[in-house]
């Protein structure tokens, strides 16, 4: 983790998971909430996934919506925390994330996107890079629509501050940068 930057790191937890540093791999509220939108109202809108859940799917499993797969992102989940540590896994998040066309990777993504080191980013090109995350083809600046990256990284950089990463003064500087 020492190549990204602290801002990446701490948009990625709060925008993603802001219990990462204190649970075991999943989220029983998560799951609860998707399990009752997928099930019970009949609304297939994912979410519940920890990063260590989104790191297991991504890698590892299939993109089915079925129990199998879920028990098996849960136990693989169970596996990655129990072997590896947190910055390691957010490090493997990072490094293996789609960020829309063909970049994977926080390094490919910081170089397509604003010709940087992971750890040269900003505040601003951070929160960009990781509003992207849910839907990286839609929400790409250059890919997709830039009034969406802009609206989905007011949505990070409002999470870093309600989460305590950073102040309100800091979303305000990184909303008005201009990127490039």
């Amino acid at each position: 983790l020492d190549n990204i930057s602290d801002d990446v790191k701490d948009a990625l937890v709060a925008a993603e998971d802001k219990d990462f540093y204190t649970h075991s791999g999943f989220s029983i509220t998560g799951i609860s909430r998707a399990l009752f939108n997928n099930v019970v109202s009949r609304e297939v809108t994912g979410g519940g996934s920890t990063l260590t859940q989104q790191l297991a799917k991504n890698t590892l499993l299939s993109e089915d919506q079925t129990f199998l797969r879920k028990y098996q992102e849960l136990a693989v989940s169970l596996a990655i925390e129990q072997r590896y540590s947190k910055d390691e896994i957010l490090n493997m998040y990072l490094n293996s994330a789609f960020f829309g066309g063909t970049t994977f990777g926080i390094q490919d993504a910081a170089k397509f996107y604003f010709n940087k080191l992971p750890s040269e980013l900003t505040l601003a090109q951070s929160s960009m890079l990781i509003g992207v995350l849910p839907a990286p083809n839609a929400y790409s600046p250059t890919l997709g629509n830039p009034q969406y990256a802009k609206e989905r990284q007011t949505t990070v950089l409002t999470r870093m501050v309600t989460n305590g990463y950073i102040t309100e003064q800091q979303k305000s500087a990184a909303l008005a940068e201009e990127l490039v």
